[in-house]
């Protein structure tokens, strides 16, 4: 059968702090924006996760000073400081944040904000996976035509039908903790199958 072992993530008390800066207007390099993001607190604990506006770290010396294409970054150009919560609970103990492009497919969480807008399954709670596109899916949430996803099992064992389809990059299914893409031609060389 193929496809992505799930596994459940889980939040911890670790956040990672970042700056960003990002200018409006295509990229030479295939982008809409110009945006590059430096790492600054790879681990660090006490503080909220979201994004802030650069306040005490405007003088830091870390900013990016120009986008990967080589544009310049200008005065006016968007500053922002960054702060991710860190997941634990995937196969290879890495801590991830759930915006991370090297997040492994499979990888199921709760998001109980989403509950709170009334996007539940039947246990009351809302829960994403990673697709092997890099794209969260929001299992509980209502699709674009007002219908919904079933979803049945326990995380990471989850069956969640019908099928989930992201438009021209991914088509597949999620049964009993097993996330595969059904076959169309889309390889997804990026995250080797674990299941």
């Amino acid at each position: 059968m193929g496809g992505w072992k799930c596994f459940l993530l889980r939040e911890s008390s670790i956040c990672r702090r970042e700056l960003r800066r990002y200018a409006e207007g295509p990229c030479s390099l295939g982008f809409h924006l110009h945006d590059v993001i430096v790492v600054i607190d790879p681990e660090i604990s006490g503080l909220e996760e979201g994004a802030f506006l650069e306040g005490d770290f405007k003088s830091d010396p870390r900013w990016p000073v120009q986008c990967l294409c080589g544009r310049p970054f200008t005065p006016t150009d968007h500053w922002q400081v960054h702060v991710h919560r860190l997941y634990h609970g995937a196969p290879d103990q890495k801590l991830y944040a759930i915006h991370d492009k090297d997040l492994p497919p499979g990888a199921i969480w709760e998001e109980p904000w989403r509950a709170k807008r009334g996007w539940v399954g039947p246990d009351g709670r809302s829960y994403m996976v990673r697709l092997p596109t890099r794209v969260n899916f929001p299992i509980d949430e209502a699709a674009a035509d007002g219908g919904r996803w079933t979803r049945s099992g326990t995380p990471p064992h989850l069956t969640v039908e019908p099928s989930i389809h992201e438009v021209g990059r991914y088509h597949g299914h999620l049964k009993s903790g097993i996330l595969s893409a059904c076959v169309d031609g889309n390889r997804f060389v990026d995250f080797p199958e674990t299941a």
